[in-house]
């Protein structure tokens, strides 16, 4: 994970330690899923066998633990490959959000500094930000361990949200390759795409509105009230004036 990614600027034990979380903790739903999957397919061949019929259809075996395979596969990428960050992206957008509050509140008061429009881009201002996020005296590491804390919760729930769909997609092709009529698929179904629902509802209810009115907001002023000398000392050095 980059170490603009969690809204601050991280060191390697802190980016480690939030992503080793991350990781725990999304592996652990993604061998849930893998095991509703397996269980869908393996439950229904020994009710068809109970139920009279003379085999189990190798095909729809061999099929169902392909697709359980890739899950397995399509899994790991989404937990170690930062897809987290591309589901809020194309979904949610709360990253960019963040980002856009951060900088917008930046650029003016730099600006009341300088007596005039700062034009500097949104990432030299976000630069200015880590500058102070990263230190270490004063309150900064209480504020950083929170944000680390929220922007992980937040990750994780991006990485459920993106496993559940892609659980549900291949679920529903084991519907369509083993039987028409699969029960327990259709539970399975309904138990990840409610559970999906329901983490990217509180991600975004309960989860979201903390990035800025808890940690933003706080570290911003911090950073242009408790500290304005400084930072009227760094916008004259980074931006003129």
């Amino acid at each position: 994970m980059a170490a603009h990614d969690s809204g601050l600027a991280m060191t390697d034990t802190d980016s480690e330690s939030m992503n080793k979380h991350i990781s725990r903790i999304s592996g652990g739903y993604l061998i849930l899923v893998v095991l509703g999957i397996l269980a869908s397919w393996k439950l229904d061949d020994v009710r068809s066998v109970v139920s009279g019929l003379s085999r189990v259809d190798e095909m729809g075996i061999t099929t169902a633990a392909a697709l359980a395979a890739f899950a397995s596969g399509a899994g790991f990428v989404v937990i170690h490959f930062g897809v987290h960050e591309s589901i809020d992206n194309l979904l949610f957008g709360a990253r960019k959000e963040v980002d856009t509050h951060i900088c917008g509140t930046i650029r003016k008061e730099a600006g009341a500094t300088l007596g005039r429009e700062v034009t500097a881009t949104d990432g030299d201002l976000m630069k200015l930000f880590y500058s102070f996020t990263n230190q270490l005296d004063e309150k900064w590491p209480t504020l950083r361990s929170r944000a680390f804390e929220v922007w992980g919760q937040y990750y994780i729930s991006m990485n459920i949200v993106a496993i559940s769909l892609v659980a549900i997609a291949i679920e529903i092709m084991l519907v369509g390759v083993d039987s028409p009529d699969l029960p327990l698929s259709s539970l399975v179904i309904l138990v990840l795409l409610s559970f999906g629902l329901l983490v990217g509802y509180h991600s975004q209810r309960r989860i979201r509105p903390k990035f800025i009115d808890s940690i933003a907001d706080s570290q911003l002023i911090m950073m242009t009230k408790d500290q304005r000398q400084e930072f009227d000392s760094r916008v004259r050095a980074r931006f003129g004036g």
